[in-house]
C-alpha cells in the first residue's frame, strides 16, 4: 500500500537525521548512515583503532565489517524476537560486563540476541518522551559509552562535540 511505503520512508528519513547528528560527534572511523536491504534497518557504525583478527572462514564480508572493534547503532522495524520497531546498539566483540552498564532513558534495556546482547529502546517509548530526539540521542550516547568504555576506547580523544575537531573551537 502506498501509504505504508510513505510512512516507512518518513520514519527512516527522520531516523537518518538523528543518526547523522549522532555520527557527527565522533572523530574516528565511522560508516555512513546506511540502509540494509535484507533487514530493512538503517544503521551507523563507529570503529575503534584496535584491529580484530577474523579467521579466513569468516568470509570476506565479515572480515571487513568486523576488522576493528565496533559499536554499531540503528533502527529497525523488528523481527520474530523483537516484534516492534526499536532503536538498537551492540558492541563487537562484546566486552565482559557490557550489560551491567546503564542505558538512557530508563525504558532502554539490554536484551540477549544471537551471540551477545542488544541495547534496545522501543520506538513507542522514544515517541512518548517530551523530546523524542533527545531521548534517542541519549540512548545512542549511553550505548556508545557502555560499549566503547568496556572495550577500552579513548572516548574523550575520539569526541568531536558538534562535529568540530579543532580543540580550540566547539565544546572541547
Amino acid at each position: 500500500m502506498p501509504e505504508h511505503a510513505n510512512r516507512y520512508w518518513r520514519i527512516l528519513s527522520q531516523v537518518n537525521l538523528v543518526l547523522e547528528e549522532f555520527a557527527s560527534s565522533f572523530s574516528g572511523k565511522t560508516s555512513p548512515v546506511h540502509h540494509f536491504w535484507h533487514t530493512f534497518d538503517i544503521a551507523v557504525t563507529r570503529f575503534s583503532p584496535h584491529p580484530i583478527d577474523q579467521p579466513r572462514q569468516a568470509g570476506a564480508l565479515v572480515r571487513e565489517a568486523y576488522s576493528r572493534e565496533v559499536v554499531s547503532f540503528g533502527f529497525w522495524f523488528g523481527d520474530d524476537d523483537v516484534p516492534e520497531p526499536c532503536f538498537y546498539a551492540y558492541a563487537a566483540p562484546e566486552p565482559e560486563g557490557l550489560t551491567q552498564e546503564p542505558l538512557s532513558p530508563v525504558e532502554a534495556e539490554w536484551r540477549p540476541s544471537g551471540h551477545g546482547h542488544l541495547a534496545l529502546l522501543r520506538y513507542a517509548d522514544a515517541r512518548e518522551h517530551p523530546d523524542p530526539r533527545a531521548a534517542v540521542l541519549g540512548f545512542l550516547e549511553s550505548a556508545y559509552r557502555a560499549g566503547a568504555g568496556r572495550l577500552g576506547w579513548d572516548i574523550d580523544a575520539l569526541a568531536c562535540p558538534g562535529g568540530v575537531t579543532d580543540p580550540h573551537l566547539g565544546g572541547h
